[in-house]
């Protein structure tokens, strides 16, 4: 979850690094600028960030189940002597 935060941010610092160096530099060609690539990569990191936040909640999930099914099994059914 936290790894899939700072891709994000990243991401997204990325972009607007890439907008702001498109605004400066004014280029007209049809090639990609410099620019142009940074807000394309930003936009890729940003996906891949919230793909992995996305992908970690079954694993939240999973963890919590196990804890449930290991505290049903503790030892509250023993008594002492």
């Amino acid at each position: 979850m936290s790894a899939g935060a700072v891709v994000t941010a990243g991401g997204t610092a990325l972009i607007i690094d890439g907008i702001n160096r498109n605004k400066r530099s004014g280029s007209g060609n049809d090639e990609l600028s410099s620019g142009e690539v940074e807000a394309v990569l930003g936009a890729v990191a940003v996906v891949v960030g919230v793909g992995a936040m996305c992908g970690s909640i079954p694993f939240f999930v999973g963890a919590h189940r196990s804890r449930v099914k290991a505290m049903s099994f503790s030892l509250k059914t023993e008594n002492a002597p």
